[in-house]
């Protein structure tokens, strides 16, 4: 993105909602790459253009509904994402907040509805930049972590031999924190906390995660300190 403007994604197989979104989105100086009625769709669309933000409906054409394609999308990118749906019990709330959601927002809606809901993921993702920022380390954004491994911070991706490794969102968080205290101890607390918030999460979910990390980069030494938690540390093999 530069700047204020973002590229925005519509996943919409109403071509009437559709159209109406994407003409709010032009009026507020962002970017429309695209619109989408399917998963297969979304899917190659994103196989070549880079994506801020995306609008979707929970509702979609295919077998595959909005939030089974939210979930997908996870598993190799860090999408955020704006639901649109006709549904608003408190299941389908549930089953979307289990992906990269930024917002809801409930049909019929209106315009101020749309610009309410993009501002408050905007504000957001705003927020989660300067986090980063912060905690990056202050000469350089690139971390070399040996046996052809760097990570990058801005990317909030690690490459083999320079070539993109793909992550869950939970192990994106989870590998993010190692490396911004890379060769220090990170407690189970302080993991639990930082990668999955306020969910109530227990050891083994931790454990089955660090796995799932270490199984996809298996020259890396991420080091269980017993009863204490994890730290990752560069080990030459």
């Amino acid at each position: 993105m530069k700047d204020n403007i973002y590229n925005i994604l519509i996943v919409e197989d109403e071509w009437i909602n559709a159209d109406f979104i994407s003409d709010l989105i032009l009026s507020f100086g962002h970017n429309v790459m695209g619109i989408a009625k399917s998963a297969e769709e979304t899917q190659e669309i994103l196989s070549s253009k880079s994506c801020d933000i995306i609008f979707m409906d929970i509702n979609i054409k295919g077998a595959i509904d909005g939030i089974k394609l939210a979930k997908q999308l996870n598993e190799s990118k860090e999408i955020p994402i704006i639901f649109v749906t006709a549904f608003g019990d408190s299941e389908t709330i549930s089953d979307a907040s289990e992906t990269n959601i930024y917002g809801f927002v409930i049909k019929p809606f209106k315009d101020n509805q749309i610009e309410a809901a993009l501002n408050v993921a905007i504000s957001r993702i705003k927020k989660e930049k300067i986090q980063i920022n912060d905690i990056l380390p202050l000469e350089k954004s690139e971390l070399d972590l040996a046996n052809g491994y760097k990570y990058d911070f801005q990317k909030k991706t690690i490459y083999f031999q320079n070539k993109p490794i793909p992550f869950s969102k939970n192990e994106s968080k989870l590998l993010f924190l190692l490396c911004t205290s890379y060769g220090h101890i990170l407690s189970s607390g302080e993991i639990r906390s930082k990668v999955w918030g306020e969910k109530n999460v227990n050891d083994s979910t931790i454990r089955d995660t660090i796995l799932r990390v270490r199984k996809k980069i298996p020259l890396l030494n991420i080091e269980n300190i017993v009863g204490i938690g994890y730290s990752l540390t560069k080990e030459e093999k």
